[in-house]
């Protein structure tokens, strides 16, 4: 429902051609929900499993990550390009300014994304002690840094309302 939501309003709304933009807005969605929401089970899979079967389970969610992350990169761009229309604007606008702050926590969502896939996970696998408390701490850290995605996500919704509405 809450996907849905977005679908009817803000950029899928208002940028034309509507049914690509309802589209590629309901892939950055979902994959931005699979990602997000995968991260409290992925945490609590450290405390409840024991570490090699939890370092299993964080290996085949990485493998899937790997192209809901490739989908939310391609989809943002066409949302970026078709809302920006040159790349001169992402300087030059409010829009592009709050779209290089949602950047920003993007790529500090994807730098601990692979660091608890590169460094983490595997020594989980191992079944070394601190892992699974490090990877409780980055997982943390990237829920907090998703909400300020989330929070830039909606000025910039907030920004196009604005926009349209003339006020």
């Amino acid at each position: 429902a809450a996907i849905g939501s977005f679908l009817v309003t803000g950029h899928a709304a208002t940028a034309p051609p509507v049914w690509l933009m309802a589209t590629t807005v309901g892939v950055h969605l979902a994959c931005t929900a699979f990602w997000f929401g995968s991260l409290y089970p992925l945490y609590r899979s450290t405390q409840l499993l024991a570490l090699k079967e939890s370092g299993a389970l964080l290996t085949r969610f990485s493998m899937r990550a790997v192209y809901a992350v490739g989908l939310i990169v391609l989809s943002g761009l066409v949302i970026s390009w078709t809302q920006l229309q040159s790349p001169a604007n992402l300087l030059s606008t409010d829009y592009g300014a709050g779209l290089v702050r949602k950047l920003v926590f993007f790529v500090i969502v994807l730098l601990l994304a692979a660091y608890n896939k590169i460094v983490l996970t595997p020594a989980i696998e191992r079944g070394e002690a601190s892992a699974g408390a490090r990877f409780r701490r980055s997982v943390s850290l990237e829920s907090f840094v998703y909400v300020g995605i989330l929070g830039a996500a909606m000025a910039l919704n907030t920004m196009l309302a604005v926009s349209i509405g003339g006020t």
